[in-house]
């Protein structure tokens, strides 16, 4: 039987394993990169998110808002969460992943083509297909935009985005062209699993108050 003493220390192991782990064991960015982290099942615990959190890879003048389970990653001139490059979703279940995309088309994808010279209805989608990222499996779906029209430097290209189901996560990369498209990319294909809140949080009484939940 354990002793009140040994019982202490035993917690104390169990939250410095629970605490370290994620943190030393996170990916390194590439060069002139951060790793931003995400708390993708926080507001979702009944859910299956408890714990449920990610890393991920961002250039130094992009920036990652969260609330709720939902992330969203803006870069560039784009100062508002809305006016975002890749949107992270926790989405449990394939309905939701499904709500995800039908919302996405629905009002973003409208804005953008828009904001671009096009239409929603101008946007191509390719068939679904199987996408990796690390050790994470999705289906991915290819959005495409032709003729649109870009002011920064002026001209009309082909826009490019994607939209990642699987993994219990709905991830769209908005439509972009050229080095702004592969920026995405590289940020989309560097989500690993990282440690969320959990056990020590639990334990210590120190659940923060995330992003406004």
């Amino acid at each position: 039987m354990l002793s009140r003493r040994n019982f202490l220390l035993l917690i104390l192991l169990l939250l410095g394993v629970d605490f370290g782990v994620g943190r030393f064991l996170r990916p390194a960015p590439p060069p002139g990169w951060r790793i931003e982290h995400w708390e993708a099942g926080f507001g979702s615990w009944a859910n299956g998110g408890f714990g449920v959190a990610y890393d991920v890879a961002v250039p130094p003048e992009y920036s990652l808002t969260q609330k709720c389970g939902a992330a969203w990653i803006a870069g560039g001139d784009d100062d508002a969460p809305e006016d975002y490059r890749v949107k992270l979703s926790f989405a449990p279940t394939p309905a939701a992943q499904r709500s995800q995309f039908a919302e996405y088309m629905k009002s973003d994808a409208p804005r953008t083509a828009s904001d671009l010279g096009r239409s929603a209805a101008d946007i191509e989608l390719g068939d679904p297909a199987p996408f990796n990222a690390g050790a994470l499996g999705f289906s991915r779906r290819e959005l495409l935009l032709r003729g649109a029209r870009f002011d920064n430097p002026p001209r009309t290209a082909t826009a490019r985005g994607f939209y990642l189901t699987g993994e219990k996560l709905a991830i769209v990369a908005d439509l972009q062209s050229g080095s702004a498209a592969a920026i995405n990319e590289r940020i989309v294909r560097s989500l690993r699993r990282s440690r969320g809140v959990g056990l020590t949080e639990l334990l210590l009484g120190a659940l923060p108050n995330l992003f406004g939940c």
